[in-house]
């Protein structure tokens, strides 16, 4: 928990006490931790697999690793993008594709109660996991093995005064 709560759990409840707060962090700010948290990833896979010719599985494992490591590295700054009202020229082209999460989109997420659509890297599934009530789902769970409701100290948070 020392690693955790100051570095990715206080970011975010800060993000959601303060919206705009993401859109001035430097880029080693926003994308710091998630570089962190994929380059072990990605380390170990490229050193614990060695790909032979012609064998497609270890292709496909470095290929998954170095997507998943991208993918985990994009999503901040999408993220922030997402915050921005005015992001770079290319993120808002890609925005307006629906490449990545689109402000209006992620704005949703900001809204009370704010339980819904958690995903910020494209937006894409947020509105299958919100008929699913997937979320309800894993909130139910975490009730059950933890005791305690996700995000019970966020509102916590989020409602002291500053």
């Amino acid at each position: 928990m020392p690693v955790l709560v100051p570095n990715f759990i206080k970011p975010f409840r800060e993000h959601h006490k303060d919206p705009e707060d993401i859109t001035r962090h430097d880029w080693i700010e926003t994308n710091g931790n998630a570089c962190v948290v994929s380059m072990p990833l990605l380390l170990a896979t490229a050193v614990a697999i060695h790909p032979r010719p012609g064998d497609l599985f270890a292709v496909f494992i470095l290929g998954s690793a170095l997507s998943l490591t991208l993918g985990v590295l994009a999503t901040n700054q999408f993220h922030k993008w997402a915050h921005m009202e005015h992001p770079p020229r290319l993120a808002l082209r890609f925005q307006r594709w629906g490449l990545i999460l689109e402000r209006q989109h992620h704005l949703i997420h900001h809204e009370a109660p704010f339980e819904t659509y958690y995903c910020i890297t494209t937006g894409w599934l947020n509105p299958l996991l919100q008929r699913l009530r997937f979320f309800e789902g894993l909130e139910r769970l975490s009730r059950r093995w933890l005791g305690c409701r996700p995000g019970e100290s966020d509102r916590t948070f989020l409602n002291r005064p500053t």
